[in-house]
């Protein structure tokens, strides 16, 4: 290793991910540098190089949050999501609307892909867009069972984890 100055990561929590070509070869020893944190990419906290594109770390409240890299702009948590989304729900209460809602939203989004294969065309504005609204219905689903996005993201996560420890990711039945 050549004699770069160390320097303290950007966010000490925050775990790094980083895009492959922000990573280089350093000019005086030819070994991976990492940009961002101007040193060696043994000597920082990366994670990267990935094609993520984003930083992960948690708030003062213990949630999950994240930010791009390229802009270093805090993207929306759960949460914050959650609170502004359920703010325009007006609707009866229970779980008939919003489940009837994300199957729905669901199958508009199978429609969009449908449409790519038919005609070769698609709109990923649009596509997002109808992505949206299924996390919107995802959302209400969740508060009208007393859970939150993060918790069933947090389950689902550890369900899969779980799944792949035991080689059981392929296959089917709910509880492989």
């Amino acid at each position: 290793m050549c004699n770069q100055p160390d320097k303290e990561p950007a966010a000490a929590n925050w775990v790094q991910v980083r895009y492959a070509a922000d990573f280089r070869e350093c000019e005086m020893c030819g070994e991976p540098y990492c940009d961002m944190h101007d040193m060696h990419y043994a000597d920082c906290d990366c994670v990267g190089p990935t094609q993520d594109g984003y930083e992960y770390s948690t708030n003062e409240n213990g949630e999950s949050i994240a930010r791009s890299i390229l802009t270093s702009e805090i993207v929306m948590t759960f949460e914050e999501y959650s609170e502004r989304a359920h703010a325009t729900a007006i609707y009866p209460e229970g779980l008939a609307y919003p489940a009837l809602g994300l199957a729905g939203e669901a199958g508009e989004v199978a429609e969009k892909v449908k449409k790519k294969l038919r005609d070769g065309k698609f709109d990923e504005k649009l596509f997002h867009k109808e992505l949206g609204d299924v996390l919107w219905y995802l959302n209400e689903l969740c508060l009208a069972t007393g859970t939150t996005l993060s918790e069933i993201a947090e389950i689902n996560v550890d369900k899969l984890e779980s799944r792949q420890a035991r080689g059981k990711l392929q296959g089917s039945g709910d509880e492989r």
